[in-house]
């Protein structure tokens, strides 16, 4: 043995096996966290307005920047008449967008709009 070294004897570790305890904590862990995952991570059926909002904030990429809100309900009402289809009262804009804030898909600041969820999906 050269000065200044350990001895191999003291080298040796026992590690010992966790407790059987210990993989049913992991397990319960693990359970919760999937089903917080999965609450978080479904799908939100939409109604058509709503769906159009989404759709509209989506393709105005308002995901860090927003909207002014009276903009994006003068923005909606449009796209529905480009399309053809019965313009919305504003009332039922101003429902759809509260909705989608209910639901955390969209949020509010400072008279802006912002979407909070990424879109996936398509318009039919």
């Amino acid at each position: 043995m050269s000065r200044g070294s350990i001895p191999r004897s003291l080298l040796r570790w026992k590690i010992d096996a966790p407790p059987a305890c210990c993989g049913v904590i992991d397990y319960i862990q693990l359970l919760i966290i999937s089903i917080l995952f999965i609450r978080n991570a479904t799908e939100q059926n939409l109604n058509g307005i709503e769906a159009g909002a989404v759709y509209l904030l989506h393709r105005k990429n308002v995901y860090g920047f927003g909207i002014d809100e009276d903009q994006f309900i003068r923005d909606l009402k449009g796209w529905y008449c480009q399309k053809g289809d019965e313009e919305p009262s504003r009332e039922e804009v101003v429902e759809a967008i509260n909705h989608l804030y209910a639901m955390k898909a969209a949020d509010f600041n400072n008279g802006k709009i912002f979407l909070k969820e990424k879109v996936w999906g398509k318009m039919e």
